[in-house]
């Protein structure tokens, strides 16, 4: 399959850019407009200071005043040139570095596509003459095939989402570049531009990657459906898979690039480390935790049966109390009886008691 039977990619790079580029002309006039505006607000500014000052020095600061304003209006008459020249820059240099590869998988993501689909074709046509007897070969094959379309797609989609990210900041960088005039909204201009310059970095990371590839990714082949084999399958898969991710990859790489920490440094290592480390100690504790936790648990359960084992005690000492004096007590007539008597000796002491109370 060619890239024109699977352009859709590529045109739609295409009417991006030239909608992107037929606008910065239209942002360059309303950059100019916003750009007199400052300049007359500084210039008004610095006569106003130098006026102030009785005119020392003004000369000497009248003329470094003027060529910074001249240099900020060359500047935003020339940025869509200017981006474009770095990003034409930082491409070239990409492939240069590379040693090998062409510019046209970069405004060309289409190609990319249409060589995965060159590269899976005969494991599609190995699947059509399979039959539902050869289930396992079926999903070998499946997997293979769509293994293969993923790591292409992904390469695609990552130049296309990479060129058009550089186009989007450079059209916002248009309209901040003039705030550059002004020393308290120069950072405005100052952001955009470093913007530029991160994002060309980005796409020339993606060129290395795409120039490095490219003469392996055409190697990857199956001659014939007769002649692929299930190590074959998984090679170029592995191999396709394995380049994708790198240049997905490819923006953190070119961000640690700018802030000054690339991601393959040794600090990265003893970062990641370190980590390790600390969820090795994390997990220990938590083991720990867990069988403390558990041992009280132990002890919860031990209390608990030490306080039914006690309950149970009492209440069967109660209730061999209570058995002991009901036969202590004996039947009611013996009750009565006893009753009986005890008033009986009550009433033959009483008089005694009184009579001795007397004579006290």
């Amino acid at each position: 399959m060619n890239a024109q039977s699977f352009g859709v990619l590529s045109s739609t790079l295409d009417n991006l850019i030239q909608s992107f580029s037929g606008n910065w002309s239209s942002l360059s006039g309303l950059s100019e407009g916003v750009l007199s505006k400052l300049i007359a607000i500084e210039l008004i500014l610095f006569f106003l200071w130098s006026g102030f000052s009785g005119g020392q020095r003004m000369v000497a600061e009248g003329l470094r005043k003027f060529f910074v304003l001249g240099v900020w209006i060359w500047v935003v008459r020339q940025f869509p040139m200017l981006a474009k020249a770095v990003l034409g820059f930082f491409i070239r240099a990409g492939t240069t570095a590379a040693g090998s590869g062409s510019e046209s998988f970069i405004y060309n993501p289409s190609k990319l596509v249409a060589r995965g689909f060159d590269v899976a074709e005969p494991l599609a046509a190995a699947l059509a003459d399979l039959g539902i007897t050869d289930i396992g070969m079926v999903v070998i094959y499946a997997v293979g095939y769509w293994a293969i379309m993923l790591a292409f797609g992904i390469l695609a989609i990552q130049v296309f989402l990479t060129i058009i990210e550089f186009y989007l900041v450079v059209t916002a960088a248009i309209v901040l570049i003039p705030f550059g005039v002004n020393s308290y909204l120069k950072f405005l201009a100052e952001k955009a531009i470093g913007a530029v310059f991160a994002f060309g970095v980005k796409v020339m990371v993606l060129t290395i990657i795409i120039s490095i590839a490219q003469p392996t990714l055409d190697r990857l082949t199956f001659v014939m459906a007769d002649e692929i084999t299930t190590d074959l399958i998984w090679a170029n898969s592995i191999t396709a898979l394995a380049f994708a991710f790198l240049a997905w990859q490819g923006p953190s790489i070119a961000m640690g690039l700018m802030s000054g920490a690339p991601s393959l440094a040794a600090s990265a290592i003893m970062q990641n480390a370190s980590g390790a480390a600390g969820a090795m100690v994390g997990g220990a504790s938590n083991l720990s935790s867990v069988m403390s936790g558990m041992r009280s648990m132990a002890m919860g359960a031990a209390g608990a049966a030490t306080s039914m084992v006690s309950k149970v005690s009492n209440i069967m000492s109660k209730g061999g109390g209570g058995a002991q004096s009901q036969s202590s007590s004996g039947s009611p007539q013996q009750n009565g009886g006893n009753n009986a008597s005890d008033r009986g000796l009550a009433k033959s002491l009483s008089p005694t008691s009184k009579g001795s109370k007397g004579k006290s």
